[in-house]
């Protein structure tokens, strides 16, 4: 606190009488001059206090973190001066009660780098902004409060927000809370139902574009989506394998009919008997790895009747012949894979005959 200082009914005396004597005598004179005195006194009182004060000045800091880095403990009552880029003083932090505390702030709004530097506890009617977040805090209820605008950075206001906003205005312009309240709930509901049909719409129209893309995939297109799902588990066979005859073939005689593969070289002989037919009848199916890429068909003039042989592209084996009574036949033939195939789900093996055959064999 300053210096006593004597007061004016002290200092500013006058004489009523004239003084004979004033050696002698106490005068006016004499107060006035104590009281220049006792003034002088006090000035330099106050100024030796105010030079012993500002002892505990710490320094300038750029930011709060900075000063408790350098200055975990300091004198008490002792301040130090935080300064933004430019060294303008932004706050004046004491150190009271073993802790830097925030004693006057400079400006309504103050910059950090980060959450982190802002000062704790910190001012109220002083808004705090983070450069790293691009965010906005105010300081009450003893704690810092996010006061960002929703839906993004302080200071972003898009295209749609500025839209709600104004209709907003319109709607509650004049009107009673009431009013606006039902507003607000008959606009939210109308967005719910608008979002259950667009949701809706949209699983109708993935839907029939599933369902479109599969109707316009061409059979190549098909057999290579096939291909690409299961060809990394296609075996390859180097001995010969027996032919298992399906329940439409009576076949017996020469040589159990087998199959082989080497690489993309796949060979079937052997043979039997066969009554005579003129359609093609399933007489059994090799492994889908052993599938030509397209059908085939092998085929050989016997003079008395002609036999035909053809393996779908899902290995489904079909013999014809024609002719009377049982025929003995062999068989001996080799394709060549230009890429592998595998069985779909229940195939439908009379749909690919429809489709023809390419005759490229020959039967002994």
């Amino acid at each position: 606190m300053p210096a006593a200082r004597p007061s004016s009914n002290f200092k500013d005396k006058t004489n009523i009488t004239p003084s004979v004597n004033r050696k002698t005598e106490a005068t006016a004179e004499d107060f006035q001059e104590a009281g220049q005195i006792f003034d002088d006194h006090a000035n330099r009182i106050d100024q030796l206090e105010n030079e012993l004060y500002h002892q505990d000045f710490i320094g300038y800091f750029s930011s709060l973190a900075s000063l408790q880095a350098n200055y975990p403990t300091a004198p008490d009552q002792s301040f130090a001066i935080i300064v933004n880029g430019a060294n303008v003083p932004q706050e004046i932090y004491r150190y009271i009660n073993n802790t830097w505390t925030a004693s006057q702030t400079y400006k309504a709004i103050l910059t950090y780098p980060t959450k982190a530097d802002f000062p704790n506890p910190g001012q109220e009617e002083t808004l705090y902004f983070a450069k790293d977040n691009k965010k906005s805090w105010l300081w009450y209820d003893s704690k810092y409060n996010d006061i960002t605008p929703v839906g993004g950075a302080a200071g972003a206001v898009t295209a749609s927000d500025v839209a709600v906003d104004s209709t907003l205005l319109a709607q509650t312009d004049g009107a009673t809370q009431e009013e606006v309240n039902e507003d607000f709930d008959t606009a939210i509901t109308a967005n719910e139902q608008q979002a259950e049909e667009n949701r809706t719409e949209l699983e109708s129209l993935n839907a029939a574009a599933v369902k479109t893309t599969a109707q316009t995939l061409t059979p190549t297109e098909q057999q290579q989506a096939r291909e690409n799902i299961k060809a990394a588990s296609i075996p390859i066979y180097t001995d010969w394998q027996d032919f298992t005859y399906s329940s439409n073939a009576t076949l017996s005689g020469r040589e159990q009919l087998k199959y082989k593969k080497i690489g993309n070289r796949v060979l079937l002989k052997g043979g039997g008997e066969m009554n005579d037919s003129a359609n093609l009848v399933h007489i059994g199916t090799l492994p889908a790895s052993h599938a030509p890429d397209v059908p085939r068909t092998f085929v050989y003039d016997m003079q008395t009747f002609i036999m035909r042989l053809q393996i779908d592209e899902y290995g489904a084996v079909f013999l014809m012949r024609n002719g009377t009574g049982n025929k003995s036949f062999y068989i001996d033939i080799e394709f060549i894979q230009e890429i592998n195939y595998v069985t779909p789900v229940n195939p439908s093996t009379q749909q690919f005959i429809q489709q023809g055959f390419i005759e490229d064999g020959f039967i002994e």
